[in-house]
């Protein structure tokens, strides 16, 4: 029978093994059986009196079916260092995702409804994530205005998987997602880039971004932040 784990956070090795061998009713002998460590040591272990080591953890998770990953976030003070660097989108962004983003804005301006997402829509607000991912949520009845917009620069809206479109560049590729109900936007200017032919592009707001899941931890982190910071007044 599989035996699941809680979604409690355990704040060290003795309190995960002693979880552990109580949900699949172990006694010390016979964990140390399974994973040939001392009964003895593994009683150390449970009342923190000695810490595993790494091999030695991993051999005990592996007893119970189990293995140890690791994973890093971003301190809050590692963050505001990164929100007081002023990075230019362009340093960003790169040739081809502006591209992607003049031709989202230059259908905007001929009446599509369409919104800028994913970690681009972050940088467009001032988040200074290095990124190449591009969402834009359209509404159906306006994909023909985003594929007029593409044409005019030579490019081909595509259709996808799962319903979806794709305007690919060289090395970079737009998700279309078609979308009845748009998420909520927010006009991000696009003056970094003056020889764009529309200065301005309706991107998925910050609080909407980090509704949505879809950033990746580091993005969420400084979205978070920005978020915070936005609440408390501290930034325009």
């Amino acid at each position: 029978m599989a035996i699941e784990l809680d979604a409690n956070p355990y704040c060290s090795a003795a309190e995960l093994l002693s979880a552990l061998r109580r949900r699949h009713r172990l006694t010390l002998d016979e964990l140390g059986e399974r994973a040939a460590v001392a009964p003895a040591q593994l009683c150390r272990y449970e009342q923190g009196a000695v810490e595993p080591t790494l091999a030695t953890l991993r051999r005990i998770l592996a007893a119970f079916g189990w293995s140890l990953t690791f994973g890093l976030e971003p301190t809050m003070a590692a963050v505001d260092e990164r929100l007081a660097v002023d990075k230019d989108p362009f340093q960003l962004c790169g040739v081809e995702v502006i591209a992607l983003v003049e031709i989202a804005a230059c259908a905007a301006a001929d009446g599509a409804l369409l919104a800028v997402g994913g970690e681009i829509a972050a940088v467009l607000q001032g988040l200074p994530v290095a990124t190449t991912d591009v969402v834009l949520h359209v509404h159906p009845d306006h994909l023909s205005v985003l594929a007029a917009a593409a044409a005019q620069v030579h490019r081909q809206l595509l259709q996808g998987r799962d319903g979806a479109w794709e305007l690919p560049f060289l090395d970079t590729c737009a998700v279309v997602r078609p979308a009845e109900a748009l998420p909520a936007t927010t006009v991000a200017s696009l003056a970094f880039a003056p020889w764009l032919k529309r200065q301005e592009v309706p991107v998925v707001t910050l609080d909407g971004l980090l509704a949505s899941g879809a950033l990746r931890p580091t993005a969420a982190a400084l979205v978070a932040r920005m978020v915070e910071r936005a609440a408390a007044g501290s930034i325009p």
